[in-house]
């Protein structure tokens, strides 16, 4: 059997405790970190009930090699990666997952020399006191956003370790278009379903179709701008398909706001407002959910 590398994960959310079921499962070396560790089972849709291993606490004595795994709010990015920086090595690979955009920048800026991957996941889940419930198995993407100093035989050791990892997952190499269409999804599903606590499936109602086309045209035209060709119709097919496959479900903003807790807004509807700014485009629809989401934060 080929080398795997060792898998790290970060945090101890949904999505990094499938990652951390399936890893055992495929019986690959890997490690979960939390800064308050808590014993978890998962309720798997394929392997059944599971109890994961306590994660260990990082602490700056710990060496991280091989690949890192970030599946956190967007949000918190930045400041974890600043506080990693005194224990990553140089020779190690970062996977940025995450909903929305605009971490690859700062994660660029503070690993310059690293190998650093951007991955986006539809696999669904939700935790329920000391439970994940698993609810979607989903497709994952990933690819290369920076090379840095790796070299070619390590990457693709890190390709095959993440294709076993990671569920359903495809490497692409140009992730930016798979970037752009779930930033897409999200801002359509999340902020729409948080404003008006819905299931994902009440978007399905002919009310919303018109207000679905302006959220998504402003989009296509920002893409367009930056030269990620999108195609409209594919957009649109692929946010009905995700409002059908997960029409039972609370999106992870609409749960944040029912629970308090801050949103990955900002990244979303947020980072399409300021990427349209800086180059004089104007996205008033993503605007306006951006501020009303900022409300009912209790923000604005």
């Amino acid at each position: 059997m080929a080398k795997t590398s060792k898998i790290n994960l970060i945090g101890q959310g949904c999505i990094s405790s499938l990652i951390a079921t399936r890893c055992g499962k495929e019986k690959l070396r890997y490690t979960q970190f939390a800064r308050t560790p808590e014993t978890l089972s998962v309720h798997h849709l394929t392997y059944g009930k599971l109890n994961l291993p306590t994660p260990k606490q990082l602490n700056h004595d710990i060496r991280l090699k091989d690949i890192v795994v970030l599946p956190l709010k967007a949000y918190v990015i930045p400041s974890v990666l600043q506080q990693l920086q005194t224990v990553i090595e140089p020779s190690c690979c970062i996977v940025l997952l995450h909903n929305g955009l605009g971490t690859i920048e700062i994660a660029k800026q503070l690993y310059p020399t690293h190998h650093i991957i951007a991955a986006i996941t539809n696999t669904a889940a939700y935790r329920s006191h000391h439970t994940v419930i698993h609810t979607g198995h989903g497709n994952t993407f990933f690819g290369t956003v920076q090379r840095g100093n790796t070299s070619t035989e390590t990457i693709k050791q890190h390709y095959a370790t993440l294709e076993r990892a990671l569920y359903n997952a495809q490497m692409q190499e140009d992730i930016m278009p798979a970037l752009w269409t779930k930033l897409a999804v999200n801002a359509v599903i999340n902020p729409l379903t948080a404003i008006h606590d819905l299931q994902n499936g009440g978007l399905s109602a002919p009310s919303y179709k018109k207000l679905i086309n302006q959220i998504l045209n402003e989009i296509l035209i920002l893409a367009k701008a930056k030269d990620f060709n999108i195609d409209h119709s594919t957009v649109l097919n692929t946010v009905n398909t995700v409002i059908y496959d997960t029409q039972d479900n609370y999106s992870s903003m609409q749960q944040d706001i029912e629970h308090g807790r801050r949103t990955e807004v900002d990244h979303i509807s947020g980072y399409i407002v300021q990427e349209a700014e800086s180059i004089g485009l104007q996205v008033p629809t993503n605007k306006r959910l951006w501020l009303d989401i900022h409300k009912l934060e209790g923000r604005w």
